[in-house]
């Protein structure tokens, strides 16, 4: 399967596999495709059957909700050769959804597994960037800078005094006027949260106007510091 073209309610687009193996958006190549998506698409079109002919020969497609399918699908071979399924309405009792296949009148049904890869929407299909891999315990240094509230930075120091008492190497820049010991745990809590920060959804991967978002007065800006530990032989 060289290409797939997929329709639903909230979106459609066509996937075009490139010489390297990487699902591209035909409409724009710059778009981060999210590849494991494409690829559960690619899998379910290799592999679909159906569970059940419902009808050999029908002209009331409406029954069915074919008459404007929920889903349209359409797979196009390295040879040319194009195959369309369209998915209409869920069929009860026994599961799966109604479709038929290249405009026939055979009524079959397919699996929900099989509907479910295709109903993604522009935002799942955008591929979201990977965070840098952050371990808690090298974090060195912390700002965070609020719009509303104080600003608050900690910055890890060696020369600093460290006991079983709870003081730590840690200290508190902010908001104090003057740097004071950290507490041990309460620090420990904060940059755990920092070492499993990651991005939930990709919704502009390429904004021209940052302030749309919010971006030219943040509610907060967060720095870090910290150092990786590389191994070598």
């Amino acid at each position: 399967i060289g290409s797939i073209y997929f329709k639903n309610e909230s979106n459609k687009m066509t996937l075009m596999l490139d010489d390297d193996a990487v699902w591209k958006n035909s409409e724009d190549e710059l778009f981060p495709v999210n590849q494991t998506y494409a690829g559960n698409m690619q899998s379910a079109l290799a592999s679909v059957t159906s569970s059940r002919t419902i009808t050999e020969v029908t002209k009331d497609l409406a029954s069915f909700g074919l008459d404007t399918p929920a889903v349209q699908v359409i797979a196009t071979l390295d040879d040319g050769t194009t195959t369309s399924i369209a998915i209409g309405d869920e069929a009860p009792v026994v599961g799966g959804y109604y479709a038929t296949v290249d405009e026939g009148s055979e009524v079959y049904i397919v699996t929900a597994a099989f509907y479910n890869c295709f109903i993604y929407t522009l935002t799942e299909m955008t591929a979201t960037e990977t965070i840098p891999t952050i371990t808690a315990e090298y974090i060195t240094h912390l700002t965070v800078e609020n719009k509303d509230k104080q600003n608050v930075e900690i910055s890890y120091d060696e020369t600093s005094y460290a006991d079983y008492a709870g003081f730590t190497n840690w200290t508190m820049d902010q908001p104090y006027a003057t740097a004071i010991p950290a507490d041990a745990d309460a620090v420990a809590t904060v940059l755990s949260n920092y070492a499993s920060i990651e991005f939930l959804s990709c919704i502009d991967y390429n904004a021209k106007d940052l302030s749309k978002y919010g971006f030219d007065d943040p509610t907060a800006s967060i720095a870090l510091e910290y150092y990786k530990v590389e191994t070598t032989k």
